[in-house]
C-alpha cells in the first residue's frame, strides 16, 4: 500500500513496480530452482560416495574379526582373511573354513 502511494504520488503507474516485483520474484524462483537441482545433484552424487565406500569397506574386512583388515591373506578356501584370525582357525583341531565350511589347508 505504501509504494502504490508513493508511486501515485511520483506520478507513475502501479503497474511498473508490479512488473518490477514480478520480475525480481521470477528471477528469486528460477534461482531457488537451480539451487535446489545443484542440492539434488549432490545429494545424489553423496549417495553414490557413500556405496562406493561402503563397498570399499566390505571388500577390506575380515569375515572373522569383522575389522579393516592390516594384513590379508587368501586361504586355501580362495577367500580372504586377517591373516592371524585364519591362521588361528588352521592351528585349531577341526581346520575348516570359517565361511564355506570346507577343509582349511595349512
Amino acid at each position: 500500500r505504501v509504494v502504490a502511494d508513493m508511486m501515485r504520488q511520483l506520478g507513475l503507474p502501479a503497474s511498473l513496480e508490479q512488473e518490477r516485483l514480478t520480475a525480481t520474484t521470477l528471477e528469486a524462483r528460477n534461482k531457488l530452482r537451480a539451487a535446489e537441482r545443484e542440492l539434488e545433484s549432490v545429494r545424489v552424487r553423496g549417495v553414490r560416495a557413500d556405496r562406493l565406500l561402503e563397498s570399499v569397506r566390505e571388500l577390506c574386512t575380515c569375515p572373522i574379526t569383522q575389522e579393516v583388515m592390516r594384513d590379508p591373506v587368501v586361504a586355501s578356501d580362495g577367500q580372504v582373511y586377517e591373516r592371524a584370525a585364519i591362521q588361528r582357525c588352521i592351528a585349531g583341531p577341526d581346520p575348516v573354513s570359517p565361511l564355506t565350511r570346507q577343509p582349511l589347508a595349512p
